[in-house]
């Protein structure tokens, strides 16, 4: 029975590659396809039968998750997620983290065919996006927008956040860079 899942958070003084993206927002916070970057790591593990609590670990203060936390809430009500934050400046994943759960033979891997895609820059978070955006057309179409009379024109996969305010005379048209990724 797995109760427990670790989602690495990093910390403010990282991050550097992510930038300009990352002065306002840290990355994991970053909203890619209408949700921050971590969102859609919940939601893969969301999917792990008996998973009861996630841990978001990293060197970040409490209050710069306490929002997003609240949001998970209600996004994934069947899990509870918090925060641990590191103190020492020095996360050792094999010694501090997994060591001790191995020897206790309470560690295990969830391995997924789902698709991964690294964000380590800005420029990597455009067609991780408009990859994110085709899987919403394939698993989940309702997250999309939609042609409608007297509404914008859409063309391919748009996602709009529900404070956007498009003119009905607009062209709103997804991105083509994900035609050079391989999409499942």
């Amino acid at each position: 029975m797995i109760s427990k899942a670790i989602i690495l958070v990093g910390g403010p003084s990282r991050g550097t590659r992510f930038r300009p993206l990352s002065l306002d927002s840290p990355k994991p916070l970053f909203p890619v396809a209408g949700h921050p970057i971590i969102w859609h790591h919940l939601e893969a593990v969301s999917k792990v039968e008996d998973l009861k609590e996630v841990l978001l670990i990293g060197f970040f203060e409490n209050s710069v998750f306490e929002r997003f936390i609240e949001d998970a809430s209600r996004d994934f009500p069947n899990i509870i997620v918090r925060q641990d934050q590191l103190q020492d400046g020095k996360l050792r994943l094999e010694q501090d983290l997994l060591g001790s759960l191995v020897d206790t033979r309470k560690l295990y891997v969830y391995e997924t065919t789902d698709f991964w895609r690294q964000i380590k820059t800005a420029a990597s978070a455009i067609p991780a996006n408009a990859f994110y955006l085709e899987q919403y057309r394939k698993n989940n179409p309702d997250l999309l927008l939609k042609n409608e009379s007297n509404g914008p024109e859409i063309v391919g996969c748009v996602y709009k956040h529900p404070t956007a305010i498009i003119d009905p005379s607009a062209k709103v048209c997804e991105s083509h860079l994900r035609q050079s990724f391989r999409v499942a």
